[in-house]
């Protein structure tokens, strides 16, 4: 019995320690990041005049090309224009490990989130993905349109790191270490 009650204060005190170690870590030493998302919606029916003369396949293609602007937003070109457009701020380099795109399921809506640890920052480098982008891209793709329905806004709140989940994660450890 009093193996027992051993093993269980050693196991309450792995969790306590990597709990406690797991909330300063997160808390002090890991710099919060924030998202700001703008959105990007593509077709590839510009010369349209009617909603009537719209067809699934016509659809299909404007989805397809979302994808395609995704990698077209990841090109030297196009960070480069949005890198001049910030002024130099951020190389085409830095852009691209801030930048990250998506196209919502099935629609022809492309999602351009920016991660920055500055809140500001992150909806600024969005909304100039969000002015420039569109050109850049269609000057490639004729006969296609990208407008902005979406800009961004100021995160209010660190999309990483998460507190909760540290701090779950930790408890696991410290009971298997325990």
């Amino acid at each position: 019995l009093q193996a027992v009650w051993k093993r269980i204060l050693w196991v309450i005190a792995a969790v306590v320690i990597a709990v406690a170690a797991s909330a300063i870590i997160t808390q002090f030493f890991i710099t919060p990041q924030y998202q700001a998302s703008c959105w990007l919606f593509v077709n590839n029916f510009s010369n349209a005049t009617s909603q009537n003369e719209v067809s699934t396949a016509q659809l299909q293609a404007s989805t397809q090309l979302a994808n395609t602007y995704i990698q077209m937003l990841r090109s030297e070109t196009v960070l480069g224009d949005v890198s001049s457009e910030l002024g130099g701020a951020y190389t085409p380099e830095d852009l691209s490990e801030m930048i990250s795109a998506s196209v919502i399921d099935d629609t022809q809506i492309l999602v351009v989130t920016v991660t920055n640890p500055n809140p500001e920052q992150a909806a600024q480098v969005a909304n100039a993905v969000a002015q420039v982008a569109p050109a850049s891209i269609q000057s490639f793709v004729e006969g296609s349109s990208v407008t902005v329905p979406q800009y961004a806004t100021v995160p209010t709140q660190p999309s990483s790191p998460s507190m909760a989940r540290n701090l779950l994660i930790a408890f696991v450890v410290g009971l298997i270490v325990g």
